[in-house]
């Protein structure tokens, strides 16, 4: 969860000590949480916290580093509505989604 101003600071999420739990279940090893319910790690099991690797973080561009596997090539405006409105004349490697 994130805001969408200044410079995008990660905010705190309820539940985490139920959603890591979770992430055990389904075979989740990395998990990226804010930095503010880093707190809440005390709530967790040592059992499930072993088998986690929990990454604390204060901004979107932490999240985006640490989620994705390569950083995304910046497009020009004209480029996305290229690609948008004509996919099929698209040359680059812009992945098309649903709006």
């Amino acid at each position: 969860q994130t805001t969408l101003y200044g410079e995008l600071p990660v905010t705190d999420i309820q539940g985490t000590p139920y959603q890591w739990s979770f992430s055990t279940i389904h075979n989740i090893s990395t998990v990226i949480i804010p930095a503010s319910n880093a707190r809440d790690l005390d709530e967790i099991p040592d059992e499930i916290k072993t088998r986690l690797t929990i990454k604390p973080v204060e901004t979107i561009d932490e999240v985006l580093s640490l989620a994705l596997l390569r950083k995304p090539k910046p497009i020009s405006y004209e480029q996305y509505i290229d690609n948008v409105f004509a996919p099929e004349k698209s040359n680059d490697s812009f992945i098309n989604t649903a709006h």
